[in-house]
């Protein structure tokens, strides 16, 4: 075997590993916004769509204070409404009475598998070969052709965080979110609050 491919080989086997025991990871997959033109939103509420309350709890706690730290007035929804089902009329009586003019609604929408494949090509190399006459170039091409690559499967959750306009009664901005291999909740949790927020600020939507 030449020793470009023993790096190629080698290059496979650290990237193996290291996604092997890497922790989770939130990329945003899709976003959306209608431009807010002069309107400003400035009292948020802040809610998850959870069967478990505590970890709904902790979820929007962390989403609210994000947004506090960017300078926003934000709740956490069990702070403003209590545990359990929010009724319509609640959130009615809220917006009438200037507590908040806003809303997030942060929801799980699907967990599964994903699967990705990588060539034999060793992570960071270049797309093109680093010309070094007719059979240095023949060499490398061969030891990438006959490399295997590798597939792995790896877990991931798929949120979907979408925020409202309270007094006009329309959607304004929308993220999916993908969090993959979402084996420590607190991770987790602090992945997509950060990812959402820093998307929100950027869009114009919160400070």
């Amino acid at each position: 075997m030449t020793p470009q491919a023993r790096l190629r080989n080698l290059g496979a086997l650290v990237a193996l590993v290291l996604l092997a025991t890497a922790c989770s990871s939130t990329k945003v997959a899709r976003v959306e916004h209608t431009p807010l033109g002069r309107t400003k939103l400035n009292k948020w509420v802040v809610v998850a769509v959870a069967a478990n309350e505590t970890n709904r709890m902790r979820f929007e706690r962390v989403f609210a204070r994000k947004l506090r730290g960017r300078g926003n007035d934000a709740t956490a929804g069990v702070d403003l409404f209590g545990l359990g089902k929010i009724d319509e009329s609640e959130v009615s009586a809220k917006v009438e009475l200037g507590a908040i003019d806003a809303g997030i609604v942060t929801t799980l929408t699907s967990q599964g598998t994903e699967r990705q494949h990588w060539s034999g090509r060793p992570p960071g190399a270049p797309e093109s070969f680093v010309r070094g006459g007719f059979y240095a170039d023949y060499d490398t091409s061969w030891d990438l052709v006959t490399t295997p690559g590798y597939t792995l499967e790896r877990e991931v959750l798929r949120l979907q965080t979408v925020a409202y306009d309270l007094k006009k009664g329309r959607e304004v901005w929308r993220m999916t979110s993908k969090t993959f291999s979402p084996n420590d909740l607190e991770r987790v949790i602090d992945e997509v609050t950060t990812t959402a927020v820093e998307r929100l600020a950027k869009d114009g939507i919160t400070q």
